[in-house]
């Protein structure tokens, strides 16, 4: 029965299996990329028992901490090198997606791409959604007509208008960042098989997933099964069920996780803006404050405001505004910004306004 097709290799549970056997964590807290060997690791640490944190590669640099014994992995949630440590149990990622909507309760037949980070909970559930139940996943494979299921966020759905790469697809998930209608219509008409969805790291992924369906737009009838959901007076969102996580690193765990996120209710859930400032660019999280912050440490910029602005592909995009002591381009600006920064966090030149004081 097979497992992963890489590029034009096939492997087998067995094989795959062999491989976890012989694999050896050398450090539990290790960089992850879409591949086998990650993937393997990845399999050992929650077969073997071994506390782990996979990280993103582009951090500037490897993170520093102690994994606390009561907790199975970490994952960082934004990405910044201020971020959030969430820790959980191998229960949450296991229940979360045996929970999950009964058009990604793989068969055997079934193939996942896997076009998701490993360091994000998306991609960890990429894996339990096929391997819980038999199906396979595929990493860069030769003959993309296999892949029967598969997940986007809004900025990756370009490909998807010129001709159809996934004949065979069952089932097309589309969350990460906000969803237009218009981008959700226009998928829908092109005849994918389109489910949105609303989650976050925290509920180890999913809370709605629903099949869309243009007369309700991108709404949701129900939290999934195991998700227990309460909108309090100021119309925030708070979640509890399977698939929560602890705590944070520095944190108290508490019986339910309450994001940031307005959702209203009218027999049906609509999610909102957020009340603070983060916002999602292309599926990552960013807040403009640590683009704020960067900016200032240069020597010659004297304040910094980021604005959010609407964006077609990348949902939000950064605006930066500087006010400088002395002349300063936008490259050498950018340059600076890239020296702490993930570069999808650093705006382009047209995002960029510098005035001199």
């Amino acid at each position: 029965m097979t497992a992963i097709y890489i590029e034009n290799q096939v492997i087998s549970y067995t094989e795959l299996l062999s491989m976890v056997e012989e694999c050896t964590i050398i450090d539990p807290i290790f960089p992850v990329t879409k591949t086998l060997s990650c993937v393997v690791k990845i399999l050992t640490c929650l077969m073997k028992g071994i506390r782990f944190f996979p990280y993103s590669p582009l951090l500037p640099e490897k993170p520093s901490l102690a994994i606390p014994n009561d907790c199975d992995y970490i994952l960082h949630t934004s990405g910044s090198v201020k971020m959030n440590y969430a820790l959980f149990k191998k229960r949450a990622l296991i229940s979360s997606n045996m929970n999950t909507h009964p058009a990604f309760r793989l068969q055997n037949d079934d193939v996942y791409l896997l076009n998701l980070p490993l360091y994000h909970v998306a991609g960890l559930c990429l894996l339990m959604r096929a391997f819980l139940r038999g199906g396979a996943i595929a990493i860069n494979p030769k003959d993309p007509s296999i892949v029967t299921h598969i997940s986007m966020v809004p900025a990756m759905t370009d490909r998807l208008f010129d001709f159809n790469p996934y004949p065979k697809l069952k089932a097309l998930l589309l969350g990460g960042s906000h969803i237009s209608k218009d981008l959700a219509d226009k998928i829908y008409q092109h005849g994918y098989p389109l489910y949105i969805t609303y989650g976050m790291t925290e509920m180890s992924s999913h809370v709605f997933v629903e099949k869309y369906n243009p007369n309700n737009g991108v709404s949701f009838s129900n939290p999934l099964s195991g998700r227990e959901v309460k909108i309090d007076k100021d119309g925030l969102f708070h979640v509890k069920g399977c698939g929560k996580f602890l705590r944070y690193l520095d944190g108290e765990e508490s019986p339910y996780f309450s994001s940031k996120d307005r959702v209203t209710y009218d027999g049906r859930y609509h999610i909102g803006d957020r009340c603070d400032r983060m916002f999602i660019s292309g599926g990552e999280n960013i807040f403009p404050e640590e683009i704020e912050r960067a900016a200032l440490s240069h020597p010659l910029v004297k304040s910094a405001h980021v604005e959010i602005v609407d964006h077609m592909k990348w949902g939000k995009r950064p605006t930066l505004t500087l006010f400088v002591k002395a002349p300063l381009n936008k490259e050498m600006i950018r340059a600076h910004l890239l020296n702490t920064l993930e570069s999808f966090k650093v705006p382009k030149d047209h995002e960029i306004s510098i005035c001199i004081i």
